[in-house]
């Protein structure tokens, strides 16, 4: 025990490198509710709505944020043909619409309505109709003074864009694994904040939060790779991966900063699904070297 415990100090004389071993991040944040801006119209949001209204375009991302879901209603509303009819809409569910949900509307009328509803508040819209698709305030217009029936499929999305499964996701490093809960943390924030219609400010904020720490993260592998002299083959494959996830990254932020792009579901799903990837891959494959082949001091 002895022997170990001096080896252990030994190894882990740089303090920065222990605490990339043992502690990795002191507070992971809370993924809570964020707060839906207030309604500019009686039931809407009054945040980015065109904005927010585009995310529904992606049939391959709302089919990735609508797995997993944990509910799904079915409804028949009578609109009124004067205002009103979003009220109706909403007030229709069976039961409170809390959290993220989806709703589709197909009216007798002749249109189809996609509608993101946030804790009972409407943040995106979309009408498909004669006369083609319409977002935003003046799709929501169409929809509050419509008249006839309307069936509504209310199906609750995923109030998370990743879970944390340790049993997949863990590299059995203490400190990389909380990295990487502090990176799932961060972009499950970015989801809810852009399901929930927040402001562009807001979302530019937490996106360079994100860039920054992915940066300071990715470094925090390479030094643990360079200390225990992972071999050269796979240590440049996984140096190539976290130099092109940055610079992904790096031209979306400056791009959408500069309005030439928006943050879609699209743009989600592809961080989501190459963290998840590259962590339960090319990272996890890094754990078993330094825990089974470099003898690094490890906690599980």
């Amino acid at each position: 025990m002895v022997i170990r415990r001096l080896r252990r100090w030994l190894l882990l004389r740089d303090p920065d490198l222990r605490y990339i071993v043992e502690v990795g991040v002191e507070d992971i944040p809370e993924v809570e509710d964020p707060v839906t801006p207030r309604a500019a119209i009686l039931g809407a949001a009054g945040g980015d709505i065109e904005r927010t209204s585009r995310f529904l375009d992606s049939e391959e991302a709302l089919r990735y944020f609508l797995q997993g879901m944990e509910q799904k209603l079915e409804y028949n509303v009578r609109l009124l043909g004067a205002a009103g009819g979003l009220i109706l809409l909403l007030a229709g569910a069976p039961r409170k619409l809390e959290g993220p949900w989806l709703l589709i509307v197909d009216s007798d009328e002749g249109w189809v309505s996609r509608l993101l509803v946030y804790n009972g508040v409407i943040t995106g819209a979309q009408v498909i109709g004669p006369s083609g698709v319409i977002y935003g305030k003046r799709a929501l217009d169409i929809i509050d003074t419509a008249g006839g029936e309307a069936r509504v499929v209310a199906i609750k999305m995923r109030r998370r864009l990743i879970d944390w499964d340790p049993e997949r996701l863990s590299i059995y490093v203490k400190g990389i694994d909380r990295q990487h809960m502090f990176l799932v943390a961060n972009l499950n924030i970015l989801y809810l904040g852009l399901v929930a219609g927040e402001d562009r400010s807001a979302i530019e904020q937490v996106l360079d939060n994100l860039l920054d720490y992915t940066k300071f993260h990715f470094r925090s592998e390479e030094r643990l790779m360079d200390k225990f002299n992972y071999p050269q083959g796979p240590a440049e494959k996984h140096r190539k991966e976290h130099a092109l996830f940055v610079e992904r990254v790096r031209n979306f932020v400056e791009e959408y900063k500069a309005g030439e792009a928006g943050l879609t579901l699209d743009v989600l799903g592809f961080l989501a699904a190459w963290l998840q990837g590259h962590i339960a891959g090319t990272d996890r494959r890094l754990g078993k070297w330094l825990k089974y082949e470099a003898g690094a001091p490890i906690t599980d």
